[in-house]
């Protein structure tokens, strides 16, 4: 797999728009995975990605885990909300505070995928 050099990162178109977001919901939580515009090998220690929810159904107190997939997708497991009722989308903003990739800028993707 190519990878992209970090010169060549913050050039991305960053939204919505440029990363594609899919979201599964199981028995207590959530699977969020984000796949970048370009694939890339260099991704920065996923314990610092973080979901914040905009409806309220994700537990903004429970642990969340995230772990990369191959060609640089990040998947985040999500803990449900107590009383989370069914929705159509997870809304919400994926939060990378040391950018997507290596020493990127920060980076704060607002997201509202459909299940």
């Amino acid at each position: 797999m190519s990878g992209y050099t970090l010169d060549e990162l913050p050039e991305w178109p960053v939204g919505t728009a440029s990363v594609l977001a899919t979201v599964k919901r199981e028995q207590n939580h959530v699977l969020l995975t984000l796949q970048p515009p370009v694939p890339s090998s260099e991704i920065i220690q996923t314990r610092d990605i973080t979901f914040f929810t905009l409806d309220g159904q994700i537990d903004s107190n429970g642990e969340q885990y995230a772990r990369l997939l191959a060609g640089g997708k990040i998947q985040l497991e999500l803990p449900l909300a107590e009383n989370a009722s069914v929705h159509a989308t997870l809304t919400g903003v994926v939060s990378f505070p040391a950018g997507w990739c290596g020493n990127a800028p920060p980076l704060q993707l607002e997201i509202a995928p459909s299940y």
